[in-house]
């Protein structure tokens, strides 16, 4: 399973790195990559390397003209890519995937504002969050906590329902 898996990320990777012109086979090829991120762990289903190549295929998803299931994918991909060391966090931070990932904590959708949060609170670890929040950095962690923990209490309370 994991040398398919390895293939498969790699192949994925070459085909959103060199096929520049086939917008729809990267879209599938970046929601693949997604997928995959999201049911193993990111340093086993990309080893090495291909855990920072994985971020920008990741980050094409995230954009208004995608739909809502494959910005989730891409934002739970991200948060455990985030979760894994501080250098995926910079990379992230790197190709501008901040404020990318920010936009989705003011919708409207609960799943997506979730999965941004989570993503958000994983990168608030780095260093790079500091240096760009600086002083209002606590409130907005404080805020993102908060957003955080309501989303959870009200999806305990319908599912109570």
């Amino acid at each position: 399973m994991k040398k398919v898996q390895y293939a498969f990320g790699y192949y994925l990777k070459e085909i959103m790195l060199n096929y520049i012109y086939i917008i729809p086979g990267r879209i599938n090829a970046a929601q693949a990559i997604a997928r995959i991120g999201i049911t193993a762990a990111p340093s086993i289903a990309f080893p090495g390397q291909r855990m920072y190549e994985a971020v920008k295929p990741l980050l094409t998803l995230l954009s208004m003209e995608r739909s809502g299931l494959e910005n989730f994918e891409a934002l739970l991909a991200l948060c455990n890519l985030a979760g894994e060391s501080e250098s995926c966090r910079r990379k992230i931070f790197d190709e501008k995937g901040f404020m990318m990932i920010e936009h989705y904590a003011y919708e409207k959708h609960v799943k997506l504002r979730m999965a941004s949060v989570q993503c958000l609170c994983n990168l608030a670890l780095s260093e790079q969050c500091v240096k760009v929040c600086k002083n209002p950095c606590i409130s907005w962690l404080c805020y993102f906590t908060y957003v955080g923990y309501t989303m959870r209490r009200h999806l305990k309370e319908t599912m109570s329902e």
